[in-house]
């Protein structure tokens, strides 16, 4: 075997790789943090964080822009790393919630939450939902 027939078999197992869904695409890493998430994080627990940090941090109430704490479950959720915390919303993007997002170069998916009455107007945050105000959310590139 010549070296373009090696790289076009190593090409070939890579993209089988990512098609079988064997871990390494953003869709596959996405649908195990979602698993994860339902399996061992405690939604009204989830639910009260959020709206904490909303009480706390309210765009209309500070201009800080964090980083905010992380609840502590969601910490080992993905093997890759920790996710960011962010306060979205508000203003003309309608009602303000916390949105944790994990991700890398090929596209990012995590959570947005808020009361529980919370529906993401923001349309890349907005998604399949878990519980009335938290919603899993997914934006590849």
């Amino acid at each position: 075997m010549n070296s373009a027939d090696s790289a076009n078999l190593f090409a070939v197992c890579c993209a089988a790789l990512v098609v079988s869904g064997c871990g390494y695409s953003p869709s596959h890493m996405a649908s195990q943090c979602e698993r994860r998430v339902e399996a061992s994080v405690d939604p009204v627990a989830l639910q009260t964080w959020a709206t904490n940090l909303l009480d706390q941090y309210s765009v209309t109430k500070t201009n800080y822009g964090g980083p905010f704490p992380l609840y502590p479950p969601l910490r080992n959720i993905w093997d890759k790393g920790s996710p960011n915390v962010g306060i979205l919303g508000g203003d003309t993007q309608g009602e303000e919630f916390v949105c944790v997002i994990w991700g890398a170069a090929a596209g990012h998916w995590g959570l947005s939450i808020g009361k529980p009455r919370f529906v993401p107007s923001i349309a890349e945050r907005r998604g399949r939902m878990w519980k009335p105000g938290i919603y899993f959310w997914r934006d590849f590139h």
